[in-house]
């Protein structure tokens, strides 16, 4: 539940937080700046953001105890749970107005660090995710639907940069990407409980 709690959350903040935001576009800006110092609503998105990766974090580390041991998946999902803490990273560290990159404040600067590198761990952990779950008795179903998610999530990662016009479209198919893989692990793991 940890895992659908975090879609159903995250999913809100990206739909409806751009309503709040006169002006915003969701095809030509991040998903921080609803987040950012000066934003209407800065601190509660922001709050959502450090909320929303503790579920991540917490739905990684508990799914790697759900499967037996292997290092490839073990790998994967530690670096997907490396993705939530550099979101709770991006979270705390609120982006400058607009993510504005002309002579970012320190705030900033971990921002783009912490999100970064939780992006390029998250990317990397789906492909290490994909190739675990392969050949796994009652998972292997997964792997083509990881294995492409991982591709979509490697492709929109270059261009989540700011200087890409259509970034803020970018961002938001990598996030899909990385919901539609939590969604069809925890429905998975719902299958499994419920037997």
């Amino acid at each position: 539940m940890l895992g659908i709690a975090y879609v159903a959350v995250m999913a809100g903040v990206i739909l409806i937080g751009p309503l709040g935001y006169p002006g915003y576009s969701s095809l030509h800006q991040h998903i921080s700046e609803m987040g950012a110092t000066g934003a209407p609503h800065g601190p509660t998105i922001s709050a959502l953001f450090i909320a929303t990766s503790v579920l991540l974090i917490a739905f990684w580390l508990l799914f790697l105890r759900a499967l037996p041991f292997s290092a490839m998946r073990t790998a994967g999902v530690i670096l997907l749970a490396i993705n939530g803490l550099g979101l709770l990273g991006a979270g705390v560290y609120a982006c400058d107005f607009e993510c504005a990159r002309n002579d970012p404040s320190v705030a900033q600067q971990l921002h783009d660090l912490f999100g970064g590198l939780g992006y390029l761990s998250g990317v990397l952990g789906l492909f290490m995710l994909a190739l675990g779950l392969r050949g796994l008795d009652g998972w292997s179903r997964l792997f083509p639907l990881v294995m492409i998610c991982a591709g979509v999530a490697a492709l929109s990662l270059p261009l989540i940069a700011p200087e890409f016009p259509w970034h803020g479209a970018a961002q938001r198919m990598l996030e899909t990407a990385f919901m539609t893989v939590i969604v069809a692990v925890a429905m998975r793991l719902w299958r499994s409980s419920a037997r």
